[in-house]
């Protein structure tokens, strides 16, 4: 008889002990670029409507209906503000052949003569040189300029054709002109010394143009915008970037110096000042950029750039119509791709945090950085006669002044929408009378564990509030394709950290979890996953 070894032993049902599969601060942003699976803990697959501020992530701002009432219906494509020498200020609404002064109780139309022949895709680029408002449409019509004592616009010179160009910018004390429609792409033009309605050379000398070549392929680099600060001057092509300083020759004020080759930029209106430099769209590069004047130019798109440019693709009615954003108080920078749907498709990245966030926001077609002129009681807001303006008198009478706001939206109701972090919807819309709901989505990354099947057995995010809100927690087995509720959540307790907690036991290969939420300031701060190994995954979960 043959001893039965002590060795072996009868199978025996063990307990897993319990570990962290995921912990980590929700501050990491969206990264789509990667497997889902391969993404840092912190950052999500999926941040939409989403913003990251103050080191959490939380729901974008909503907005309230600018008023007055808007004047027309045609799609606002630029908001304005100008601050005069006297310190008038005045807020400007665009359309492609409307401009409009924002008054206490209506819009006042300025007077085009002759009409403004652009069209959705011809945006504008506007100066204040030397107390005198000017701007271009992309060349659709001459420089104009608006003389806001008798509330008209006109052509800035008498000379008809040689004016047409795209995009305008000061410069010391001249006016600039970049790029002469049709005639002259690669072609810089400039105004007399002082005196930015004279840019004839047989006029003063010290007005001219030329042509920017340094080689014969420069013929073939178009300009496609510039932007001016305070001792130099961006000007990108297509190909390239050039930078503008002033020298001392009154007939040739400016140098050209091709600043970085083979980098450029074909998406002409995402070109915006951003902190200490600018940023924009190139989509020969596939690429989204920042550059500082003396140093190297920085990509931005690295984490989500095919989805980015898959957007960009499918733009309506082409890459041309992507604009650009800058939000100067949370360091911002957006890229608004017009989409299927009336839906502006918006790609923010956050300079402070380094990191990506997505929302769709409802016919939007133009997003501005700028101040709001505000008039308490003016001459042109009396109505009747004197003797009859009874408790309102002459010393009632206010001069303008202007308000700072995070962000103002033109869409393409001839609305203009202004953000506001209280708001729990988007100002009311022609399409959405009563205003425009959206939700909160919040993706987790992909948890899984090599060659075996992932048993959940708790999740806490931990969360903070101010207000009521309603927290959907689901979660996916199929990389998204269906989702289960798991919990809902009423906010009942308000400025200090909370725990949404679940406890159930959810085998999975691969599980993602996704919080959503359509109301309410909340914060999302941290999350814990726990859980075991649940034995072969040969069988499929």
């Amino acid at each position: 008889m043959i001893p039965r070894s002590r060795q072996i032993q009868a199978p025996q049902d063990t307990q897993q002990e319990e570990v962290a599969i995921g912990e980590g601060r929700i501050n990491g942003g969206m990264i789509t670029e990667l497997d889902p699976a391969d993404i840092p803990n912190g950052a999500l697959q999926l941040a939409k409507n989403a913003v990251i501020r103050a080191d959490v992530t939380t729901r974008r701002p909503g907005s309230y209906a600018l008023t007055p009432d808007k004047p027309n219906s045609s799609p606002v494509i630029k908001i304005a503000f100008l601050k005069s020498k006297n310190n008038n200020t005045y807020t400007l609404r665009f359309t492609p052949s409307t401009i409009h002064i924002r008054g206490e109780s209506s819009w006042t139309p300025i007077v085009i003569t002759p009409a403004l022949t652009g069209g959705l895709l011809d945006r504008f680029t506007t100066a204040n040189i030397l107390d005198k408002f000017v701007f271009a449409n992309n060349g659709a019509d001459v420089l104009q300029t608006i003389d806001f004592d008798s509330n008209t616009c006109a052509p800035l010179t008498d000379d008809d054709v040689s004016m047409k160009y795209r995009y305008v910018f000061g410069f010391f004390n001249r006016a600039v002109g970049l790029a002469l429609k049709n005639e002259n792409e690669v072609q810089v033009g400039w105004s007399a010394d002082g005196d930015a309605t004279i840019w004839d050379s047989t006029v003063d000398q010290s007005a001219g143009s030329s042509p920017i070549l340094e080689s014969p392929d420069d013929l073939s680099d178009f300009i496609t915008g510039g932007k001016s600060f305070s001792n130099v001057a961006i000007m990108m092509r297509e190909k390239s970037i050039w930078l503008i300083t002033k020298q001392p020759i009154p007939q040739n004020p400016f140098y050209f110096q091709s600043a970085i080759p083979g980098i450029g930029m074909d998406c002409s209106f995402s070109l915006q000042i951003v902190s200490n430099g600018i940023a924009w769209v190139d989509t020969r590069t596939r690429e989204v950029w920042a550059y500082t004047p003396g140093s190297a130019p920085e990509r931005l798109s690295f984490s989500n750039k095919t989805a980015i440019f898959n957007d960009i693709k499918n733009a309506i009615p082409d890459f041309r119509s992507v604009f650009g954003s800058f939000d100067s108080k949370n360091s911002e920078y957006s890229i608004h791709i017009p989409s299927l749907g009336n839906v502006t498709k918006t790609w923010t990245y956050n300079f402070e945090y380094q990191k990506w966030v997505y929302s769709e926001l409802y016919d939007v077609t133009t997003a501005e950085n700028t101040e709001i002129a505000t008039h308490l009681i003016t001459i042109d807001d009396l109505v009747g006669t004197i003797d009859s303006l009874g408790d309102t008198h002459i010393d009632d009478l206010s001069p303008s002044s202007s308000i700072s706001v995070p962000f103002s939206y033109g869409r393409g109701d001839g609305s203009i929408a202004v953000s506001d972090e209280v708001s729990d919807k988007d100002a009311p819309h022609t399409s959405f009378p009563t205003g425009i709901e959206f939700n909160t989505e919040l993706e987790s990354k992909v948890f899984v564990i090599p060659k075996d099947v992932l048993c959940v057995n708790a999740l806490n995010i931990e969360y903070k509030c101010t207000r009521s809100a309603i927290l959907n927690l689901s979660f996916s087995k199929d990389e998204g394709l269906h989702w289960i509720a798991l919990k809902s959540v009423t906010v009942s307790q308000f400025n200090r950290r909370i725990i949404l907690a679940l406890r159930k036991q959810i085998r999975a290969r691969r599980f993602i979890w996704k919080l959503t939420w359509n109301r309410g300031d909340v914060q999302i701060t941290n999350f814990e996953l726990f859980g075991t190994h649940s034995g072969d995954s040969t069988q499929g979960e």
